[in-house]
């Protein structure tokens, strides 16, 4: 998923920028990727961070409950610290400690991401589209998208956090076999499937399909 990486390391830059206004002081920001898996987002965001022109600084910690996970983007990404710890429970961090929350894919608590983010710090959300990979879905018979998830996020925020950014990114897939297995296992589908779901994934040799996301940026009240 690069073009929603890059859109995120964007809009990110762009709030960051944004926020600090004409000052010339060099740039400083805590980023918690909440829901992390093997780093990819949070490691690409960093990099891209550091590399611009007013360059950000950037201290990263990414929480997943997948020991697997974490040992993965641990390994990977070594400027950042990783912790197995699961996000419905109390955050491992000091109140407002962070300045940049990535939600992408996860499970969202919106009490304990209010108490971490400093004032006017950044939450980025990510969700599905309703058209996210509607043609593998149908296929294959999986869950389709909650109705109104948009909606439904920005309501979970709204004691703590305001709106500031919505955009969809979509764009095409060409699936080949062992990629429909890591899309699907990147899908809540991946708790829910039967026998018969596996089967026809095991057999499929390739499918055309949309990728649709919706990024959402909060700022802390």
């Amino acid at each position: 998923y690069r073009p929603l990486s890059d859109a995120i390391n964007e809009l990110v830059y762009g709030c960051l920028r944004e926020q600090q206004g004409a000052s010339d002081e060099a740039e400083t920001a805590n980023i918690l990727d909440a829901g992390c898996g093997e780093g990819y987002y949070a490691g690409r965001l960093q990099h891209y961070l550091s590399a611009q022109q007013a360059p950000v600084s950037c201290w990263s910690i990414g929480i997943d409950i997948s020991k697997e996970a974490v040992r993965m983007a641990a390994k990977r990404y070594k400027d950042a610290l990783f912790v197995v710890a699961n996000l419905k429970e109390r955050l491992v961090l000091v109140d407002e400690a962070i300045d940049v929350l990535l939600n992408i894919f996860a499970p969202r608590n919106a009490a304990e991401f209010a108490r971490v983010i400093a004032p006017k710090g950044l939450l980025l959300v990510v969700i599905p589209g309703p058209s996210h990979l509607l043609q593998l879905r149908s296929k294959l018979k999986l869950l389709s998208i909650e109705e109104n998830k948009q909606q439904h996020v920005v309501g979970q925020f709204a004691g703590w956090f305001e709106l500031v950014n919505a955009r969809s990114i979509a764009y095409e897939l060409h699936l080949r076999r062992d990629e429909i297995g890591q899309a699907v296992m990147m899908t809540p589908n991946y708790w829910h499937l039967s026998d018969e779901m596996r089967k026809a994934m095991e057999v499929m040799e390739e499918i055309g399909t949309e990728a649709e996301f919706v990024c959402m940026a909060f700022r802390r009240k």
